[in-house]
């Protein structure tokens, strides 16, 4: 998608016409919106969440993220589509940090990534196949993330 609205940029830049899906306010009934990357975002379907001035930058372990990346940004100030936790339809691929169950549920971990959830932490779905190691891709039934009960 990156490469496409590159590609689609340097084709209106001389009209000056913007040719993504960037509505400053709108609907987007499939659950995917085009963000401008606060930070580089080098890892694929990784977890974001929006800095302070609303870019899209890798979210940590203690943060909420807001989806999940569905492209990577070389650099701040590239647009990624991202998938809306709880509001895309289907399943989204996300990066486990360890070994993860399926049937797990699932929290934020650093740089992006998910990992089992614990009492008390943000969970932002459910795993729908395991991952064996740090950096596993994973199918996830998501939500829009809710915070645990304490044990």
């Amino acid at each position: 998608m990156k490469n496409i609205i590159k590609f689609i940029s340097k084709i209106f830049a001389a009209a000056r016409v913007v040719a993504v899906n960037m509505q400053l306010v709108g609907v987007h009934p499939d659950g995917v919106i085009t963000e401008k990357s606060g930070a580089a975002l080098p890892l694929q379907n990784a977890l974001v969440k929006y800095d302070d001035a609303g870019n899209a930058v890798a979210a940590g372990a203690a943060d909420i993220p807001v989806g999940a990346v569905n492209d990577t940004a070389e650099a701040a100030g590239e647009y990624v589509g991202v998938s809306l936790l709880g509001s895309r339809a289907g399943t989204v691929v996300l990066v486990a940090s360890a070994a993860i169950a399926k049937g797990a549920k699932l929290a934020p971990a650093a740089g992006g990534k998910v990992k089992t959830a614990a009492a008390a932490e943000i969970q932002v779905g459910v795993a729908v196949t395991s991952a064996s190691a740090d950096g596993d891709e994973i199918e996830v039934a998501h939500n829009a993330p809710f915070k645990l009960p304490a044990a």
